[in-house]
């Protein structure tokens, strides 16, 4: 399948543990695009390559096509920026970004699941960090890509790890498993409302652009003058949708 894409000099920055780097490299596997990848964590001037365009993070996936680079992209826009056809081995539009967000979402729907269980076996405890640790995973998850903030994974993330929180509180509430000591408010139903509110707070606050800009969405455009490492300099780097001018 690989011959039904023209070969170009495409590098892929991941590394170890990183669920989004896995969903676009079996994506890209799919659509059969031969590449160089590169483990950021074995490989110092790749680390460095990654944090000169990710505002010095180690942000990854980040995909460098001849002298552009895509930090957190999804497979349609290697591909398109890769030349290839329309369509070949990607998934249906949208289907990326579903799996983005089921991967952001783990650390919020671990702490829920961990909430209900335990306050299910034992009622007449208060677990008072949970309903915070629920709301507030996924936000934080979101946060600690730079070009996610104030894009709709960030809003989807705030009102998810909310209503997320709100349904185990249903669920507890139904079951009268909330019997435990209140620290706020009368009783523990009421705190885990505040509780969750100030989650959503922090939410909010950490998905918010840093330093006036409001990317669009996922991925970013940013330009190099000079890459250390890399062999030449990057520019015009390439984005999903138009994102703010960096270039500055």
């Amino acid at each position: 399948m690989t011959s039904e894409i023209e070969k170009l000099d495409v590098t892929v920055y991941w590394r170890p543990g990183c669920g989004f780097c896995q969903i676009l490299r079996r994506e890209l596997d799919r659509a059969g695009l031969e590449r160089t990848e590169v483990n950021i964590w074995e490989d110092p001037e790749g680390a460095e390559l990654v944090r000169s365009v990710a505002w010095g993070n180690e942000t990854v996936p980040t995909v460098v096509i001849g002298d552009k680079a895509l930090v957190n992209p999804s497979a349609r826009e290697v591909l398109a920026l890769a030349g290839a056809p329309a369509g070949i081995g990607t998934a249906p539009a949208g289907t990326g970004r579903r799996l983005t967000a089921i991967a952001d979402s783990g650390w919020s729907l671990a702490a829920g699941v961990g909430w209900l269980i335990l306050a299910l076996t034992h009622p007449t405890t208060t677990y008072h960090l949970a309903p915070l640790l629920t709301a507030v995973a996924w936000p934080l998850t979101v946060a600690r890509r730079p070009a996610s903030r104030g894009s709709r994974d960030g809003l989807r993330a705030v009102t998810g790890g909310a209503l997320l929180a709100g349904l185990v509180l249903g669920v507890l509430a139904l079951a009268g498993a909330l019997d435990g000591p209140a620290l706020i408010g009368s009783t523990a139903a009421r705190e885990s409302l505040i509780v969750i509110a100030v989650g959503t707070l922090i939410g909010s606050a950490v998905v918010r652009p840093r330093g006036g800009s409001s990317p669009s969405r996922g991925s970013e455009t940013r330009t190099l003058e000079s890459v250390p490492g890399s062999g030449g300099g990057c520019t015009d780097e390439a984005c999903d949708l138009p994102a703010p001018d960096l270039t500055s």
